[in-house]
């Protein structure tokens, strides 16, 4: 049986600090695909090799300007072009988490009437990042 965890035991560690206010988060990886297509191709069918590959993490959350590492911290980041080391993954220990290092790519601040501020943004990755057994 499959261990299906709760979304809620995922954080996002920025700089050694966790960003707070999280309601939600993912950590997307992706490879181009290059198209190698030529005569021989069986019936016509594309065929494809992977090229280069690429990860960002997305994340939202409730809005707290005096958060120890939240959208304010993110902007600085953002503005000041500050290359930072990330964790993404569960939080109990032995646990599998990914880690690396990112540039804030957007951090956007909601604040619709009548609901809570909120804050959402990119991390892009930069490099590949590793996997290891969680121990924070």
């Amino acid at each position: 049986m499959t261990n299906k965890g709760s979304g809620n035991l995922i954080f996002i560690e920025w700089d050694s600090g966790v960003l707070i206010g999280l309601t939600d988060k993912s950590f997307s990886a992706e490879a181009d695909m290059l198209d190698i297509t030529d005569q021989q191709s069986t019936e016509s069918w594309k065929e494809y090799t992977p090229g280069e590959k690429g990860a960002t993490l997305n994340f939202s959350g409730l809005y707290a300007e005096d958060a120890g590492e939240g959208a304010t911290t993110l902007y600085d980041d953002l503005a000041a072009g500050t290359k930072v080391s990330f964790k993404i993954g569960e939080r109990p220990t032995g646990r599998r988490h990914w880690a690396g290092y990112g540039y804030v790519k957007t951090v956007d601040v909601n604040g619709p009437k009548n609901d809570p501020m909120s804050y959402s943004g990119t991390i892009q990755v930069t490099g590949k990042p590793s996997v290891a057994s969680t121990t924070w």
